[in-house]
C-alpha cells in the first residue's frame, strides 16, 4: 500500500537543503530522543521528492527500518505520526531563526519571567536603537515598537511598578494605530477589495461601516507624521481607503466597477492624491494579473500609458523612477503584446532612473523585450553582462536565465540554475520570506514542468489528467512568481 498523509505532504515541500538540515535535525538527542525515527527518516529520503515510486509502499519502508520483523500496520503509523510532528518543530524553529524581532520578543520576556533585570534592560536598550538606526522607518517599526513597550510595560507592572507605565501605554496606543493602519487594515481591506473583483462591496462595507464612519482620521493622519519618513505615502493610502468606502457605500459595486470609476475619474483629483490614485489603479490589475487574468491586460497597459504621459510614474517626494515599478509596467506592456511601446517606453524611462543602476536596469530591461520576442541567446548575452548584484537577486536574473534555456532545451543548465538559484534563496538572510515563497515556487514547478517536456520530448506519453492537475495547482497558488509564463508552458506541452 502507497504511503500517504500530511508527513510526507511536509518533506515534499522541503528543499534538497531542508532535508539535510531536518536529518542532522532528527539526529539530535535534544531535539529527538527515538533512533527509529531517524532510521524511518532516512529510509523515507530514498523517495525524495515524488514519493511516489512504485516500490514506495508501507511494507518496503517497514523492511528498510525494522528488517526481517513482521510487518505491523500501526507502528509504521505511529512513526509516521511522530514524523509529522516534528517536522511541525522543525518548521516552527526555521521561521524563528529568520525572524530576528521575534527572537528578541521571547528573549525579552523570558528574562523578565526570570528575573534578569540586568539583562533585561541591556537587551531592552539593544533592541530600541537598532529599531530606530533605520534611515527610513518601515511599517514593521510600528508593530515592533508596540512589542517592545509592551515588553517593558508588563515588566514593570510584574514588580509593582504601574507608575511608570503611563508614557509607555501612551506610546503603544499610537505605535498599534499606526501598525493597524499600516500593516493590518490597509492590507486586510485591500485584500477583500483589490482581490474579490466580483465580490460584492456593498458586503465588504458592512464589515468595515462602523469602524470607518467612527474614526477619526485626521487624528490617525497626524500619527503617521510624527517622527515616519514613510507618513506622506500611508497618508495617502488612508486618504485613498476613506475615498474608496464613501464610493462604495453608495454605489455597492465591485471592485472592477471600482477600479473603472476611479480611472475615469482620476483627473478630478487633487495633485496629492493623483500619483496614490494611480499607484492603487495599479494594484487592482497587479492583484489580477498575479492570478492568472489577463481579460484587462489592454487596458492596464493604457493606464501605465496615462501614467507616463501624465508624468505620474513616480511620486513628487522621489527623485527617480523605482526600479521594481519600472520593470512591473514594462511587464504588463510585453504580456498586452505591445512591443513597439516597450521599446518606446524603455527609452523614455531611460533618463528617469537613477544614474548607478540606470545601465544595468536598461540591459534588464531589454533582456525582458528580447525574452518576448524569442530572442533567446541575446537575452543570455544581456545577462550575463549585467555586474550589479542588487539586479541579480531582485530582478530573478537567474529565472529569467531558466527560462531561456528551457526554451533552448539546453536543460541541463535549466536544472543547474534552480539548483543553485534554490541555495541562493535558502542561504540568503536578507531576503523576505515572501520573496522566498513566491521564487521557491516558481523553481518548483519549473523543474516539474521542465521533467514533462523531457518526457514529451522523447516521445514518453504524459498522464493528461497529470497536466490538468499541475496546471490547477499552479493557478491556485498563492504565492508564486512568473504564474502567467509557468502556465503558457504546461498549455504548450498539453498541445503538443
Amino acid at each position: 500500500m502507497e504511503l500517504k498523509g500530511r508527513g510526507i505532504e511536509v518533506l515534499k515541500s522541503f528543499s534538497k537543503i531542508e532535508m539535510k538540515e531536518f536529518g542532522k535535525f532528527l539526529d539530535s538527542s535534544y531535539h529527538n530522543t527515538n533512533g527509529r525515527l531517524s532510521e524511518f527518516f532516512n529510509a523515507l529520503r530514498n523517495y525524495y521528492p515524488d514519493f511516489n515510486q512504485n516500490d514506495f509502499t508501507d511494507e518496503t519502508l517497514y523492511s528498510l527500518v525494522f528488517g526481517k520483523s513482521k510487518y505491523n500496520y500501526q507502528v509504521l503509523k505511529n512513526l509516521m505520526s511522530q514524523l509529522y510532528k516534528k517536522e511541525n518543530e522543525f518548521l516552527v524553529l526555521q521561521a524563528l531563526a529568520n525572524d530576528k524581532n521575534g527572537q528578541k520578543i521571547y528573549l525579552l520576556n523570558e528574562l523578565s519571567f526570570r528575573k534578569v533585570d540586568s539583562a533585561f534592560w541591556h537587551e531592552l536598550d539593544k533592541a530600541k536603537k537598532e529599531n530606530s538606526s533605520g534611515k527610513t522607518i518601515s511599517e514593521s517599526y510600528f508593530l515592533y515598537s508596540w512589542k517592545l513597550a509592551s515588553s517593558e510595560s508588563s515588566y514593570l507592572i510584574n514588580r509593582g511598578e504601574q507608575e511608570k507605565t503611563g508614557k509607555l501605554l501612551n506610546e503603544m496606543c499610537e505605535n498599534a494605530i499606526v501598525n493597524f493602519f499600516s500593516s493590518i487594515w490597509v492590507n486586510t481591506y485591500s485584500t477583500l477589495v483589490f482581490n474579490e473583483f466580483n465580490y460584492n462591496l456593498s458586503e465588504i462595507g458592512k464589515l468595515a461601516e462602523t469602524f470607518l464612519d467612527s474614526f477619526d482620521f485626521e487624528k490617525v493622519a497626524a500619527v503617521l507624521d510624527k517622527n515616519y519618513d514613510g507618513s506622506h505615502y500611508l497618508r495617502h493610502n488612508l486618504q485613498f481607503i476613506k475615498l474608496c468606502h464613501g464610493r462604495f457605500k453608495n454605489i455597492g459595486s465591485t471592485a472592477l466597477d471600482m477600479k473603472k470609476d476611479l480611472m475615469n475619474n482620476i483627473g478630478k483629483y487633487n495633485e496629492l492624491l493623483k500619483f496614490q490614485m494611480s499607484e492603487n489603479i495599479s494594484s487592482l490589475f497587479a492583484a489580477e494579473i498575479n492570478s492568472g487574468k489577463l481579460d484587462n491586460i489592454n487596458e492596464y497597459a493604457e493606464l501605465i500609458k496615462y501614467k507616463q504621459e501624465n508624468k505620474l510614474l513616480f511620486g513628487s517626494k522621489q527623485k527617480y523612477l523605482n526600479p521594481l515599478a519600472f520593470m512591473g509596467d514594462l511587464t504588463i506592456i510585453i504580456l498586452s503584446k505591445n512591443f513597439e511601446y516597450a521599446k518606446e517606453f524603455i527609452c523614455k524611462c531611460e533618463d528617469l532612473l537613477a544614474p548607478a543602476d540606470r545601465k544595468d536596469l536598461i540591459k534588464l530591461a531589454y533582456s525582458r523585450y528580447h525574452m518576448s520576442i524569442g530572442e533567446y541567446e541575446k537575452v543570455i548575452d544581456l545577462l550575463a553582462s549585467i555586474t550589479t548584484p542588487y539586479f541579480v537577486e531582485k530582478y530573478y536574473v537567474k529565472g529569467s536565465l531558466i527560462k531561456c534555456f528551457y526554451e533552448l532545451k539546453d536543460y541541463e543548465q535549466v536544472f543547474s540554475i534552480i539548483e543553485s538559484y534554490r541555495k541562493f534563496l535558502h542561504r540568503n538572510k536578507n531576503i523576505s520570506k515572501t520573496h522566498k515563497e513566491h521564487n521557491l515556487a516558481y523553481l518548483s514547478y519549473h523543474e516539474k514542468i521542465t521533467k514533462l517536456k523531457i518526457k514529451k520530448d522523447t516521445g514518453e506519453k504524459i498522464d493528461k489528467f497529470h497536466l490538468e492537475s499541475l496546471h490547477h495547482e499552479i493557478k491556485s497558488a498563492p504565492r508564486v512568481n512568473s504564474r502567467v509564463y509557468l502556465l503558457e508552458k504546461v498549455d504548450e506541452i498539453s498541445a503538443i
